[in-house]
């Protein structure tokens, strides 16, 4: 058994998951998998589980034995204390977070078809590139095509449907717009962490002190959980004051982030969570009404100039706090705004069409 086949037994899902019970016998309903992530931290975020007839919302880690928690020192990193559920094939050892709370576990070892099994091994010991290449042969490509246009629409759907979530948890879509795209300027590795980052730090207070850049970088870099350390880097000081100013204004200080909750392992320097940070501020500062930024005013190609977009000084020559480089950070690159567009505009359009009934949008 590998690890990498229990990420795809639990992603789509593919186990006997009728009358489930933790490894201490508790009941066990799954309600939302969650979202597969491929950086450090658990394996798969924005989790929703019933245990005993409790909510439980966060993360899920696998493993192929449960004792693998240990030997990977889970026991000891704080970014694992929100994990609610502890997957595996093999339970031969209870869990304990750092906190020295039990994580509840489920054994899949008896409940996945053994067909299935038996599938994975042949193609994981093919030699070719792709294990599925040597049947292409078998489709149309009138079929493929299909296959490629539905994959597509719900590839969008699910997106929308993200969309739809904030829109009805926020009933404005202002404010929808603006945890959309803040969302997504976390990119795939910190778009959760982005996304909380935009909850914990409502726009309204941003609106306020939208003329002035380094007001939304304190608001925003203190609300991440980054200005917590006493640091000596002068523009670190300032922003820790003037943050610390503007969190007791708006009582907002107990609503902050941690740093852990950020990602950087294994991303070059110029994705790090703090530099996309200055970069999400930078941009708030030029374009204060994202909603008709992005529906009515723009075209794409006004929207592209809008996103690559540079920082603040400090930012063309730090990547982290206190961390100077050698060189200039040249900010959002063109690439990177076309994604940004791509998973914030065209799924905006699609739910807000289809919300309003317009179809213009859809």
């Amino acid at each position: 058994m590998q690890e990498d086949f229990l990420h795809y037994i639990w992603k789509f899902q593919y186990f006997n998951y009728s009358e489930l019970f933790t490894s201490d016998g508790r009941t066990l309903l799954v309600q939302k998998q969650g979202n597969y992530q491929h950086d450090s931290g658990p394996d798969f975020e924005n989790c929703k589980v019933r245990i005993d007839g409790i909510e439980w919302n966060g993360s899920i880690e696998i493993h192929v034995r449960s004792s693998d928690w240990y030997l990977h020192k889970h026991d000891k990193d704080e970014g694992y204390n929100n994990v609610i559920l502890h997957v595996v094939w093999t339970n031969d050892r209870n869990t304990f977070n750092r906190n020295g709370e039990e994580v509840p576990t489920l054994e899949l070892r008896n409940r996945i078809d053994t067909d299935l099994i038996s599938k994975y091994k042949k193609f994981i010991s093919s030699d070719s590139l792709l294990a599925c290449s040597s049947h292409r042969s078998e489709i149309s490509d009138l079929k493929l095509y299909e296959m490629i246009d539905k994959s597509v629409s719900e590839r969008l759907s699910q997106k929308a449907a993200i969309v739809k979530e904030l829109y009805q948890k926020t009933e404005s879509w202002e404010e929808t717009a603006y945890l959309t795209i803040a969302r997504n300027f976390g990119f795939k590795v910190n778009s959760d962490s982005f996304l909380q980052l935009a909850f914990v730090t409502p726009l309204k207070f941003l609106k306020k002190h939208s003329d002035q850049l380094f007001q939304l970088e304190a608001f925003l870099f203190g609300q991440a959980g980054f200005l917590e350390e006493d640091g000596t880097d002068e523009y670190y000081l300032k922003l820790k004051s003037e943050y610390e100013f503007l969190a007791h204004k708006y009582r907002i200080h107990d609503s902050r982030m941690n740093r852990f909750q950020w990602k950087f392992l294994r991303l070059r320097p110029a994705n790090f969570p703090t530099l996309r940070i200055a970069q999400f501020a930078n941009f708030i500062y030029k374009n204060t009404h994202i909603l008709n930024l992005l529906v009515e005013d723009c075209s794409i190609k006004d929207l592209i100039k809008r996103l690559t977009t540079m920082h603040s000084e400090y930012w063309l020559t730090h990547f982290d706090f206190g961390k100077p480089f050698s060189g200039v950070s040249k900010g959002l690159g063109k690439t990177s705004a076309e994604n940004i567009l791509i998973n914030t505009v065209a799924p905006i359009l699609a739910c807000y069409g289809k919300q309003s009934a317009n179809q213009s949008y859809l």
